[in-house]
Parts: C-alpha cells; sequence; structure tokens
C-alpha cells in the first residue's frame, strides 16, 4: 500500500503548483487516525485483492485555523 500511496502521491503532486509541499506518505490500519491540524481534502476507495483499501489527502492549517 505504501508504494500504491506513493505513485498517487507523485502524480498528484506533479498537478499542483510548483510552491506546493507534498509529504510522505503514511500508511494507517485499523481506525482512522486524524491530525488536528489537519482537514481532508479528497478520498479514494476500493478493493484491492478483495480487501478494501482507501487513499485520502490531508491539508494542513495555518495557526487562526484557516486552510494554508
Amino acid at each position: 500500500m505504501g508504494e500504491l500511496a506513493n505513485i498517487v502521491g507523485g502524480n498528484v503532486k506533479s498537478m499542483l503548483p510548483p510552491a506546493t509541499a507534498v509529504s510522505l506518505p503514511h500508511v494507517v490500519t485499523g481506525a482512522s487516525h486524524r491530525f488536528p491540524t489537519t482537514r481532508q481534502i479528497c478520498a479514494l476507495s476500493g478493493t484491492w485483492a478483495d480487501e478494501p483499501f482507501s487513499i485520502s489527502m490531508w491539508q494542513s492549517r495555518d495557526r487562526a485555523g484557516a486552510a494554508s
């Protein structure tokens, strides 16, 4: 799953403005974890080898709580 996340992340980053930073992907199993200073901006779910998966992108917020 980590390699799939790297491929998707690299393709998404190539479509973003040059000043955009994209972190390395995090593979999470079980309950989803949410970082309190982020918001989800998109998600993709499906199955691979009869197993469910979900890929999501999260955006950091500035200190005032607005998306940056």
